[in-house]
C-alpha cells in the first residue's frame, strides 16, 4: 500500500490543531499558565506539520522544510515548557528559546543543512532530548499519579523512537526521495507523531484536571485560617492511617485540644489577634507532631490529633510537651500578655470505627481537665 505521508502531515496539523482548541476549552476552569504553552505548542506543531508538504511545490523549500521544522521545534519545545510550569511552577523561557535557536542557527549557518540525512538528525536530536526533558519533569517534579506516570512514559517512548530514528538513517531504505518524503524515516515518524499528538494532548489535559480537582478536594478539607486540615480531613486520614489495623494491635490515641479563656483573648485583644493566637498554636503543636500524626482544627479554638501507635500515656508526654511549649510560647505575644493556655483530652482508640467515640471520649476528658483548673492534659478511656 502506497503511503501518501503529505496526506499524513495534513492529517497531522488538523489534529494538533484540534489539540489546541481543546486545550483551549479547557483555560477556563484549569491552571492557564501552562495551558497556554500547551496551546501556543499544538498550534505551532498545526502549522508546521500543515508547511511542511509545501515541499511538493517549486520555490518553497524555505517554508516547507526551514520553516516548518522551526515551527515543529518550537511547538515542541513550548509544550516542553508548559510541562515545566505545571510541574515547578515557573515559566522557563530559556527552555523555550534553545529548540528553535538551534534549529534556525543550524537553518542559516550550517554548510551541512542541504543533507537530508543531517536535517533529520537535528531535528530528531531536539525532538528526542525535549521528550527526556518533560519525561523527568513529571517523575521528579509533582507527585507520580497514573496520569503522570502515563504521560512521561509517552514522552520517554517519543524520545526513544526519535533517539532510534536517528541512529537508523544510515539503513538503506531510510530516506528515498527528499521532495517527495518517501522512505521508513518519513513515513513511521508521520505515523507516530499523529498518535503521540493525540496522546500528549488528552494526557496533558487529564493531567490538568486531575490538578485541579486534587487542589479542589485539598480546598474543601483544609482550614482556611490555619492552614491545617479540617474535620472532615481528619475523619478521611483517621480512617485510612487505622483500616489495616487489627484490634489486638498496639492502640492509638485520639487527643482533643481547646485553647483556654479564648473569648477573653478576642475580646481583649481582638479578632486579629485571637487568629494569630491559633496560629501560633498549629505552628506549636506541628513542631511536636510526628509525620504520622494527624493534625485539624474541629472548629472554633477546638483542635484534634490522632496519634498512631501510640498509648494514651505516650500520647499524654506529647502532649504535655504541646501544653508547656504553647504556655511559653504564648504568654507574652507579640508585645501584648496574652498568657493563652490549651487543656488536652486523650482516650485510645483501636479501629476507624471507634473514631466517633473515642473523640466524645477524648472530649469528656478535656472537660475534665478545664474543671480542674485548665491548662492540663487528662486522660480518659471508653467505658
Amino acid at each position: 500500500m502506497k503511503v501518501d505521508v503529505a496526506t499524513i502531515f495534513f492529517v497531522l496539523s488538523g489534529i494538533a490543531f484540534v489539540a489546541a482548541l481543546a486545550v483551549l476549552a479547557e483555560t477556563r476552569k484549569l491552571d492557564r499558565a501552562p495551558m497556554a504553552w500547551w496551546t501556543i505548542g499544538f498550534l505551532c506543531i498545526g502549522v508546521g506539520a500543515g508547511t511542511a508538504p509545501l515541499r511538493l511545490l517549486p520555490g518553497l523549500d524555505w517554508l516547507a522544510i526551514g520553516g516548518s521544522n522551526l515551527f515543529l521545534s518550537a511547538g515542541f519545545s513550548f509544550i516542553i515548557c508548559g510541562v515545566a510550569r505545571f510541574t515547578r511552577g515557573r515559566d522557563p523561557v530559556l527552555l523555550a528559546l534553545v529548540a528553535p535557536l538551534v534549529w534556525l542557527a543550524f537553518w542559516l549557518f550550517c554548510p551541512y543543512f542541504a543533507a537530508i540525512e543531517a536535517r533529520i538528525a537535528v531535528q530528531s536530536a531536539i525532538v528526542a532530548s525535549y521528550s527526556f526533558i518533560g519525561a523527568r519533569l513529571l517523575l521528579t517534579g509533582v507527585e507520580r499519579t497514573f496520569f503522570i506516570r502515563v504521560l512521561a512514559g509517552v514522552f520517554a517512548l517519543h524520545g526513544f523512537l526519535y533517539s532510534l530514528r536517528v541512529a537508523l538513517l544510515p539503513v538503506p531504505g531510510a530516506v528515498l526521495d527528499d521532495h517527495q518524503m518517501t522512505g521508513f524515516a518519513f513515513t513511521l515518524a508521520i505515523f507516530e507523531a499523529a498518535i503521540i499528538v493525540v496522546a500528549i494532548a488528552f494526557l496533558l489535559i487529564a493531567v490538568a484536571r486531575e490538578r485541579a480537582e486534587s487542589d479542589l478536594r485539598q480546598l474543601a478539607e483544609t482550614d482556611f485560617l490555619t492552614g491545617i486540615g479540617n474535620r472532615r480531613a481528619f475523619e478521611q486520614n483517621v480512617t485510612l492511617a487505622l483500616s489495616d489495623r487489627q484490634p489486638e494491635q498496639s492502640p492509638s490515641s485520639i487527643a482533643v485540644l481547646d485553647l483556654d479563656h479564648f473569648k477573653r483573648i478576642n475580646d481583649t485583644f481582638g479578632h486579629a489577634y485571637g487568629d494569630e493566637i491559633l496560629r501560633l498554636f498549629c505552628k506549636t503543636v506541628r513542631l511536636k507532631l510526628g509525620p504520622a500524626d494527624i493534625f485539624c482544627r474541629l472548629g472554633g479554638e477546638e483542635f484534634a490529633v490522632c496519634l498512631p501507635d501510640r498509648s494514651a500515656a505516650d500520647a499524654a508526654l506529647a502532649a504535655d510537651a504541646i501544653r508547656r511549649d504553647f504556655a511559653e510560647r504564648a504568654r507574652i505575644f507579640r508585645g501584648k500578655t496574652a498568657d493563652a493556655t490549651v487543656s488536652i483530652g486523650i482516650s485510645e482508640i483501636r479501629s476507624p470505627r471507634g473514631l466517633r467515640e473515642s473523640l466524645s471520649v477524648a472530649d469528656a476528658a478535656l472537660y475534665g481537665a478545664k474543671r480542674s483548673g485548665r491548662n492540663r492534659v487528662q486522660i480518659a478511656y471508653p467505658a
